[in-house]
């Protein structure tokens, strides 16, 4: 069987088939990011499994800050394009975005976005999703 399989899959899958594929909405740039961007955004909810929630890309962000939270669980991330810079979050970090941030100053990052309101001020943050 083992060798059958292995046969068949070398014939059948090529190494692109087994590169991850990072599925987006749209390539978008931070100086387009904007309150009211946001807000034409939030008309879309509400946001369910028949209604997803627009993800973006971003590439070539450079690292400005890192803070991990809650254990070295989460991350809370300053990242920069052009001069416009935001925070944003990693939710249940895994070991191997781990290594893309100690390793790179430079990264692409899938997001949502989403207003953050503390303290009575509001600002713009992006949820990251993975990171490459």
């Amino acid at each position: 069987f083992y060798k059958k399989f292995s046969m068949i899959t070398k014939e059948k899958i090529s190494r692109d088939d087994l590169k991850k594929k990072y599925e987006y909405d749209m390539l978008h740039e931070f100086a387009d990011i904007n309150t009211r961007f946001i807000e034409e955004l939030e008309l879309l909810r509400p946001y369910g499994e028949s209604n997803p929630k627009p993800v973006f890309v971003t590439r070539d962000c450079s690292i400005r800050q890192l803070n991990f939270l809650k254990g070295k669980k989460h991350l809370k991330m300053t990242l920069e394009k052009d001069g416009v810079s935001f925070t944003g979050l990693i939710f249940n970090i895994d070991s191997r975005k781990k290594e893309i941030i100690e390793n790179k100053q430079i990264i692409h990052v899938l997001y949502n976005l989403q207003f953050n309101i503390w303290k009575g001020s509001k600002s713009i943050q992006l949820i990251i999703k993975d990171i490459y």
